[in-house]
């Protein structure tokens, strides 16, 4: 059991609870089926509290308000359960360079894109691929357009392009580990 974690509650969301987010989140609604358990977890943290959508046993998205439509999809769930997800969303491919960087904590930064697949607009939840194997790396909120970033990959400009919101091994990817 990882240290730092408690569950404050889980439970199975009632009929009138997953049609309201099936109504709301859409992606949610594509994945899940009719069958499909849907709970909700209160993860409480050292740092924080969570709110962690659970499908069939797999944490899945993450809210971060609170309204469903903040729901933001978990990195462990990209990677590890839900590849569908990742076309679902925006994304961005970047360097092997890019890729090591968000590892070690930084955020996305122009010169590391190599591509842009998806309309977004800044603030929009998009999803950054690694340019070589196509998996996720991170899942981040963008600092600009997807009509901004373009022209300035254009230009070869350089500055912020997405803040990391999720990255392997951080807090979050803790969480999923703890849940199951």
């Amino acid at each position: 059991m990882e240290k730092g974690f408690r569950v404050k509650n889980r439970y199975p969301l009632s009929k009138k609870e997953r049609k309201k987010l099936f109504s709301e989140v859409k992606v949610f609604g594509t994945i899940a089926g009719k069958h499909s358990l849907v709970e909700k977890a209160v993860i409480l943290s050292n740092k924080r509290e969570y709110v962690v959508l659970i499908l069939d046993g797999d944490p899945v998205f993450v809210l971060r308000g609170d309204e469903p439509a903040s729901a933001e999809p978990l990195l462990c769930a990209l990677i590890n359960k839900r590849r569908e997800l990742v076309n679902m969303y925006p994304n961005i491919t970047v360097d092997r360079g890019a890729t090591r960087a968000i590892a070690r904590g930084a955020n996305l930064m122009i010169p590391g894109i190599t591509g842009v697949r998806g309309e977004f607009n800044e603030g929009s939840i998009v999803v950054v691929l690694d340019e070589e194997s196509r998996a996720p790396v991170a899942v981040g909120r963008a600092a600009l357009s997807s009509e901004e970033l373009k022209a300035k990959l254009q230009e070869r400009a350089r500055g912020l392009a997405v803040r990391i919101t999720q990255r392997p091994g951080d807090e979050l990817w803790r969480i999923c580990e703890y849940i199951k």
